[in-house]
């Protein structure tokens, strides 16, 4: 048995998530980024975010590139209006500099009938060198999000719903593992308490809905953690 086996509850316990600060494990915090700054960049959204605005985390990168991972996604070298894919990078140190458009590749649709729309494709947060400490060693007392299964952004005000599940970590053991919990809040003021993105990325396959059309999409990152509102 091992030693999370040994102290772990199984049994429920009701917490307000806010409450807690928030580790998202690499690919994880992907999802995280998907909501709260994906979709707020694609081209045909008219989001409060656009090029040259700041997402207020001076150490977040965000690309989005198919290489190496065309397998994910269905594409190769052109998307679905015949435009070359090209590897695009979306923030650079807090900055973004490039929107989800027409012009790299971005357009797609689940079906020959269908319109083609400016979607993701494999967008992850690059790895970041910032910090000298692991995070599992200087944070103790936390809600390590072990899986987000849906979700999404109202990218007219910035304010996301995630549905997940959790560990509570106290003391930095694993203490209760929580189910059906919501994880809530401002795309601009969760970015800003992120104190921690490690360099340990990692992507995965996702599914993402938009317009009534389903695609294969990437997503990706390090480990990221984020303080609890006020707890910076």
């Amino acid at each position: 048995m091992t030693e999370f086996q040994k102290n772990i509850k199984f049994t429920s316990k009701k917490i307000d998530i806010h409450e807690h600060d928030i580790l998202f494990p690499p690919a994880i915090g992907g999802y995280f980024i998907h909501e709260t700054v994906g979709h707020l960049l694609e081209s045909d959204n008219i989001s409060i975010l656009t090029v040259n605005d700041s997402v207020n985390c001076e150490f977040l990168s965000v690309t989005d590139d198919i290489k190496g991972n065309e397998h994910i996604v269905g594409l190769n070298k052109y998307d679905d209006n015949n435009v070359e894919i090209k590897r695009t990078e979306l923030i650079k140190n807090g900055k973004i500099i490039s929107l989800i458009d027409s012009n790299d590749g971005f357009f797609r649709t689940d079906s020959i009938l269908k319109k083609t729309i400016p979607r993701m494709r494999v967008t992850y947060v690059e790895n970041c060198k910032n910090f000298d400490y692991n995070c599992h060693e200087k944070y103790k007392n936390y809600v390590e999000i072990s899986q987000i299964f849906g979700g999404g952004v109202d990218f007219r005000t910035g304010h996301y719903q995630l549905f997940v599940r959790g560990i509570l970590y106290e003391d930095g053991i694993p203490t209760y593992r929580m189910e059906n919990l919501l994880l809530s809040g401002n795309s601009q003021e969760s970015l800003e308490r992120i104190v921690f993105i490690g360099n340990d990325l990692k992507i995965v396959h996702a599914y993402c809905v938009k317009n009534n059309q389903m695609l294969d999409v990437g997503v990706g990152s390090p480990t990221i953690y984020i303080k609890k509102s006020g707890g910076i």
